[in-house]
């Protein structure tokens, strides 16, 4: 082996290290979520307290109607529509980091997503982000303040085949799909109250929501007037969604203030965690050898 093919040889190891050292340092944050694979419901906790001092989160049903909130897609066996998520399976992923955009600049967040197959007609999943600091997210025009702690999700739903008045599949003939209706409900630790038009207080812990909805990663349009629907019972609020008529997707993104389920420091919003500065400087370091391997390599 020449001494060149040594060097190079070198410089890749050196490369797959500090790539392997970069991809697994993941910060260490005080709220973490625990995704149930049957069912997909979650609950976002303090990993301090454990998950009886969390809030949980549950997809109750979901539908396709029509213009005026008809249900369709209703025969046969691959209804447009899933009365009950309980026996519903979910794909979970790995976590991974990712920042999410903002303002003045992006946040970084740990990741976690999981999606299910409804039927044949279609997909919806959900993506949660533990936020690792402090910033501005939300949608266009409508953003929140954000701290360490807090869970940025996402309903996604996708490759959906709606009713098109034809009669096929599932469909009567003159059904019609333009909405998907989603019910989803948010159980906290104490008496919940709405707060607003679009903040709900789960006793201490804040929900936000918006009315707009992404579709087709390109327009941002509004709900349907009245939508999303709240209905507030003791500690569960039951939440409507509905969502318009697509090509390709549409995403829609509210906001929990988990932060406030940590005790003092931990949530506060003005540092980084030991382990975000640690991810830095790995991802630093990374960089700093391809470009030391990019000179070798000359």
């Amino acid at each position: 082996m020449t001494a060149d093919s040594v060097s190079r040889a070198s410089v890749y190891l050196l490369l797959a290290i500090a790539a392997s050292r970069a991809q697994a340092t993941s910060p260490q944050l005080p709220i973490k979520v625990n995704v149930q694979g049957q069912s997909g419901k979650f609950t976002v906790y303090p990993e301090a307290k454990g998950q009886q001092s969390g809030i949980q989160v549950t997809m109750d049903a979901l539908r396709e109607v029509d213009g005026n909130g008809q249900q369709v897609g209703t025969q046969g066996n691959n209804k447009h529509s899933i009365q009950t998520f309980a026996s519903q399976t979910f794909t979970i992923d790995p976590m991974v980091m990712t920042e999410l955009k903002g303002t003045p600049g992006n946040v970084p967040a740990a990741k976690v997503a999981f999606q299910s197959t409804v039927s044949n007609v279609g997909k919806i999943g959900i993506d949660t982000y533990v936020l690792a600091e402090s910033g501005t997210v939300g949608p266009q025009n409508e953003t929140w303040a954000v701290r360490m702690g807090d869970l940025k999700w996402n309903i996604r739903i996708w490759d959906w085949t709606f009713c098109d008045g034809s009669g096929a599949g599932a469909c009567r003939s003159g059904d019609t799909g333009q909405y998907i209706e989603l019910d989803m409900s948010v159980k906290g630790l104490a008496s919940a109250s709405t707060v607003g038009n679009k903040t709900i207080d789960l006793g201490g812990t804040t929900l936000e929501l918006s009315n707009q909805v992404l579709v087709d990663k390109s327009t941002w349009s509004m709900m349907a007037d009245g939508y999303p629907s709240v209905n507030v019972q003791g500690s569960t609020t039951t939440i409507t969604f509905r969502f318009p008529k697509f090509s390709n997707d549409i995403l829609y993104d509210p906001v929990l203030g988990t932060s406030t389920l940590v005790d003092g420091a931990q949530a506060t919003t003005t540092t980084e965690s030991s382990s975000m500065l640690v991810l830095r400087a790995s991802q630093s370091l990374f960089l700093a050898v391809v470009a030391q391997a990019t000179w070798l390599l000359k």
